[in-house]
């Protein structure tokens, strides 16, 4: 898992409130489970919460700040990113 910008996603809870789903770059994620949740630190923004989940087989940390009502993705698998970015890399080069 790689550092980058913090990126929006969009979330969506099961019926008892828990992370169900999230889209990220335009595809979809199940949570397959909540790993870790870690609060602020004495250095970090109060309201936020980091929640380390496995989705689609994968290994995401998402951000939840809570003061805003907004869901981000703080870390996500180097070899996810790279696959999109070579995708989108194919299509720019493929024939009209």
């Amino acid at each position: 898992m790689s550092s980058h910008v913090p990126e929006p996603i969009a979330v969506i809870f099961d019926e008892e409130g828990a992370l169900y789903r999230f889209h990220w770059r335009g595809l979809a994620f199940r949570v397959e489970a909540i790993e870790r949740i870690r609060r602020p630190t004495s250095s970090q923004p109060l309201g936020r919460r980091f929640y380390t989940v496995r989705a689609g087989g994968h290994r995401f940390l998402i951000c939840h700040d809570r003061s805003h009502h907004r869901w981000t993705v703080v870390r996500s698998p180097l070899r996810l990113r790279l696959r999109q970015k070579m995708a989108a890399f194919t299509m720019r080069l493929a024939p009209s």
